[in-house]
């Protein structure tokens, strides 16, 4: 992949509402430049580059707590190293992204019932949307988010009578980019990119 497909792939988000900020695309364009692995993986996967650059949460590099999140993507790592943290960090990353429509808050993940050396077991994870409880159990799977989580989180949604949803774009490893948006809106995303969400 050239600068200019890069340079394509900024302008196509850009019509979908997402700004990608010039340093990212400057540092992705040298990453592929120096290192073959990395436009390898930029290449085989259209736009999740970009789109890791502008969703990956701001961290503390001393507490390695998360200190901000972006307000357009939210982008983790089904592998957590905080399994409980990261639970909250993707309500919280959701949150960042909701605006007006929607508000979570009081996130409380309870692990009690984890096995932590067998790496089994389940987390019930409590929130509330604009004010309505909602809880899920997932199961634990050593350091690997339930990918269930997100269904709980887009039925609370519903629940609790919000119209956007949450949508996921995956690298088909580790990563995942989350977006909040309503349905035409992930429809749209899909005609431009080619890219599909789940």
């Amino acid at each position: 992949m050239n600068i200019e497909i890069m340079e394509e792939q900024v302008k196509v988000l850009e019509e979908l509402g997402i700004q990608v900020p010039e340093e990212a695309v400057k540092a992705l364009g040298q990453a592929m430049e120096g290192d073959s692995h990395s436009r390898i993986w930029i290449e085989g996967y259209p736009y999740y580059a970009l789109l890791t650059a502008v969703g990956a949460p701001e961290w503390d590099e001393e507490t390695w707590q998360v200190t901000g999140f972006s307000d357009q993507v939210f982008w983790f790592d089904w592998e957590a190293f905080d399994l409980e943290g990261t639970y909250r960090d993707i309500l919280a990353g959701i949150d960042a992204m909701y605006g007006e429509s929607c508000v979570v808050t009081d996130i409380r993940v309870d692990a009690s019932e984890v096995d932590w050396e067998k790496g089994s077991g389940r987390i019930v994870i409590r929130y509330q949307v604009n004010g309505a409880p909602q809880e899920c159990t997932v199961a634990m799977h050593d350091d690997w988010i339930d990918p269930i989580f997100l269904e709980y989180i887009n039925r609370g949604l519903k629940a609790a009578g919000v119209t956007e949803r949450v949508y996921a774009m995956e690298d088909g490893g580790h990563g995942c980019v989350l977006f909040f948006r309503y349905k035409e809106w992930a429809k749209k995303f899909e005609k431009k990119t080619g890219v599909r969400l789940e």
